[in-house]
């Protein structure tokens, strides 16, 4: 289902009048308005929105220093030499910090993928990483979700699954 004006106005309406407070609370807010549209798939236009908004640049400074940079998936990709472009929130994690172990992630913390400030990002391993951000969702594989979108059906099965939601919640934790 594709995104209506008026939708995506009062996203932008709500990132501008809530922007101290969560992707996920803004798009629970959101939802109380947008009811045929599920947290999830507002949550993931609401990152959209905050990585076009914040990052309508094609470089980013680190230390003084600009260098050219690119928005891929919301997180932002930085060009620091000729080996190509890396996860910007790795690199300044990695200047700090050294190299992420294997089976870890870098986590951002208010999870806004265009605040990489070392204060922002969090060291987990990508077991507790998963956790973290599917905690109060039901288990959906990779392998589901990439079917249902290759099928277009991922938004109609979000709308479905809010209904039955509505009707049968997940116990909070």
């Amino acid at each position: 289902m594709r995104w209506k004006a008026h939708e995506i106005s009062r996203l932008k309406m709500i990132l501008e009048t809530e922007q101290g407070h969560s992707l996920h609370s803004m798009a629970k807010l959101a939802q109380q308005k947008l009811k045929n549209r599920s947290v999830l798939s507002i949550s993931h236009k609401l990152r959209e929105l905050v990585s076009k908004q914040e990052l309508q640049v094609d470089n980013v400074e680190i230390d003084g220093v600009t260098y050219p940079a690119t928005v891929l998936s919301g997180y932002v990709h930085v060009k620091i030499d000729e080996s190509g472009y890396q996860l910007l929130h790795h690199y300044i994690w990695k200047q700090k910090n050294g190299d992420i172990p294997r089976g870890y992630h870098i986590h951002h913390i208010d999870n806004n993928r265009a605040n990489n400030d070392l204060n922002n990002l969090m060291l987990l391993t990508a077991e507790d990483h998963q956790r973290l951000h599917h905690a109060s969702k039901p288990a959906e594989s990779a392998i589901f979700f990439w079917y249902m979108q290759d099928k277009n059906l991922w938004e109609d099965y979000l709308v479905y699954r809010e209904a039955i939601i509505e009707v049968f919640p997940f116990p909070e934790d």
